[in-house]
């Protein structure tokens, strides 16, 4: 598993976990974005079990949890928007 940093239109940024399987690059991709109040890192045996089964895996965060930059504290305002148009 690998991670990279990715910098949404609106300068938020989160963590993307990216789980491949080594010599098969062409092998299917599947984004997963997480349940609301759920990390990403709680998906790692979904991800994981989908790699065995052939798939490559890009497991992302929603805005607000996690590795997020956005963090849920009075005065932060976000929603469905930015969460859709956004991450």
């Amino acid at each position: 598993m690998t991670t990279r940093t990715v910098r949404a239109e609106d300068g938020a940024t989160v963590e993307l976990r990216l789980y491949r399987r080594p010599g098969e690059p062409s092998a299917p991709v599947l984004v997963c974005m997480p349940a609301m109040g759920t990390r990403a890192v709680a998906y790692t045996p979904l991800a994981e079990a989908l790699v065995a089964a052939g798939f490559q895996v890009a497991l992302g965060e929603l805005r607000g949890q996690g590795t997020s930059s956005v963090q849920v504290r009075r005065g932060v305002r976000y929603g469905y928007h930015e969460m859709v148009a956004y991450d």
